[in-house]
């Protein structure tokens, strides 16, 4: 080994590598903020919990897990979850004026993101 690596740095060289690091790591871009579909899919599986509870999103999870027709969610199975989702979409702003070609985009791009990350894992996030 050399002696290079043995050497122990001194206070003012380790203060300074904290600085450099703390410059480089306070220079990494933010998260950006989350979409509107983002915001009304934490909404939804956070009221869904509150309606059903924990164990029933992990049920939903699993038979949507297993169900083959993408078409289908298992959330029906246990509450009209369109009247959930309506009052997500509107605690979050949206329109939910039906004929609304954009609100409905984020309807079905919310509901999507529950169904693929799974209600129980959105909920806790939410």
């Amino acid at each position: 080994m050399s002696a290079e690596l043995d050497a122990v740095p001194s206070p003012a060289t380790l203060r300074q590598m904290a600085r450099e690091m703390s410059v480089a790591m306070t220079a990494r871009k933010p998260k950006p903020a989350p979409t509107i579909a983002e915001r009304v899919a934490k909404r939804f599986a956070a009221l869904m919990c509150a309606q059903l509870g924990a164990m029933k999103l992990l049920e939903i999870d699993f038979r949507n897990a297993v169900e083959r027709n993408p078409e289908v969610c298992h959330s029906h199975d246990f509450i009209d979850a369109n009247v959930v989702m309506y009052d997500a979409m509107r605690h979050e702003g949206v329109s939910t004026w039906l004929q609304d070609e954009a609100a409905m985009a984020i309807w079905n791009n919310a509901w999507n993101l529950v169904k693929e990350c799974g209600f129980a894992v959105m909920a806790r996030e939410g």
